[in-house]
């Protein structure tokens, strides 16, 4: 039961990122309850999955 949970949580964000790069949008998927994680992103870190922009 968690595994499908997970995998329909996956399948909403990897959705979400075809729309968003289909309509011009850099996404970042990255954990936000890691403290930090959005500034060392900016920062130039690699952490998380991106889909660039169409």
């Amino acid at each position: 039961m968690i595994k499908k949970f997970f995998t329909l949580l996956m399948f909403t964000k990897i959705q979400a990122a075809k729309f968003a790069t289909s309509n011009g949008v850099t996404m970042l998927i990255i954990n936000g309850a890691l403290n930090g994680n959005l500034r060392r992103t900016l920062s130039g870190e690699n952490i998380g999955t991106i889909f660039p922009k169409r």
